[in-house]
């Protein structure tokens, strides 16, 4: 028979198992989940810099397409997801807009509106494409634009500290602008990517970070930032030697 003492320890230890295991469950399910807002190593000094004021005439523009490969498509079937089709098409018209170089062909809502509903998958990968807009009261547009997902890549790491388990979740997009003079067919091609990094840390962390459409966003507008700065220098320094 078990003395009173002995079965008051027993009680303690049966306690205080139970309270390290609900511990462990409350800290589990208060996981941190952030995503990185600042700049990283690469390009630092073309990460979301201002346009440089411009009050010459402006080129009329018209955005033709904006396509994912088929195999980064497949490889990352969230970017099949409408609402990211239309994440990416509105930072590249923004971005053309924020210029003060370009005026679109048709109203920048309806063109968005326009690209959204054309957003699907393809055999050829995802894209919206348009034939070029002459109609009545609109005029014909000096440049046709044409943008690519040519990198997109989503990389994790993890750390373990004592029982603490932290992953980080990296996301990288590359983007490429082909600005198509209509009365040429000469094009002035530009490229940037951007880098954006989601976290979480607790007890216990999926083996799989969520796939976050924020760091998605985030880096999408730094490559489209920088692409658009480069194909900038790009036009400029053509036009300086004609």
């Amino acid at each position: 028979m078990n003395s009173p003492s002995a079965s008051m320890s027993a009680m303690k230890t049966i306690a205080f198992r139970a309270g390290l295991l609900l511990a462990t469950i409350v800290l589990a399910s208060c996981a941190t989940v952030s995503t990185e807002r600042e700049a990283q190593p690469f390009e630092t000094a073309n990460l979301d810099r201002p346009y440089p004021l411009y009050e010459g005439p402006r080129s009329r523009v018209q955005i033709i397409r904006f396509g994912i490969p088929e195999e980064i498509a497949r490889r990352y079937q969230e970017l099949e997801d409408r609402r990211v089709g239309f994440g990416l098409s509105n930072r590249l018209v923004e971005n053309f807009f924020d210029t003060g170089r370009f005026e679109f062909v048709e109203e920048k809502e309806a063109m968005l509106a326009r690209m959204a509903d054309q957003w699907r998958l393809r055999k050829g990968g995802i894209y919206v494409e348009d034939e070029p807009m002459e109609e009545e009261g609109l005029k014909a547009p000096d440049y046709l634009i044409y943008a690519e997902v040519y990198d997109f890549a989503v990389s994790t790491a993890e750390t373990v500290k004592g029982v603490k388990t932290e992953k980080e979740s990296t996301t990288i997009v590359g983007i490429q602008i082909r600005l198509v003079d209509v009365d040429t067919g000469e094009y002035i091609p530009a490229s940037g990517r951007g880098e954006a990094v989601s976290s979480a840390s607790s007890v216990w962390v999926n083996r799989d970070l969520p796939f976050d459409q924020s760091t998605v966003g985030l880096a999408s507008q730094r490559a489209i930032n920088i692409a658009v700065h480069n194909l900038l220098d790009r036009l400029d320094a053509q036009r300086d030697r004609r």
